[in-house]
């Protein structure tokens, strides 16, 4: 019997890039290398919501739909990180919260649909 596993659980985990759906893989790989282009966040939030990861489709319309927020990398600890800039507080409050992958875009944007999920879980 197969296992079964969210796209948003398996991309928070380092070293899973093998397992990943090739389109998704793509939609990243592409997107890592011009971060600021919204219309590639855009497709990418429109193949999530096709295939039912509504996390991460969540994660991506929330960044395009933002002109302050945006995406860098940084040197953390010998080693690259994705990381926000601009994220309202209580947004950023619940990414400090989250455990996840940083180490490529896919991973970071996971992190956000977690502490979405929870900002919104906590607004209530």
């Amino acid at each position: 019997m197969p296992i079964l596993i969210s796209l948003e659980r398996l991309v928070a985990k380092p070293g899973t890039e093998d397992l990943w759906p090739e389109k998704f893989a793509t939609f990243t790989k592409t997107m890592e290398q011009d971060p600021d282009e919204m219309t590639a966040w855009l497709a990418l939030a429109d193949w999530l919501k096709e295939h039912d990861e509504h996390g991460l489709e969540q994660a991506c319309r929330y960044v395009a739909n933002r002109q302050e927020v945006s995406v860098a990398t940084r040197n953390e600890y010998g080693r690259d990180a994705w990381y926000f800039k601009n994220l309202p507080a209580s947004v950023l409050e619940c990414v400090i919260r989250t455990s996840g992958c940083n180490e490529n875009l896919a991973g970071l944007i996971a992190i956000l649909a977690g502490a979405l999920r929870k900002h919104r879980e906590e607004g209530e």
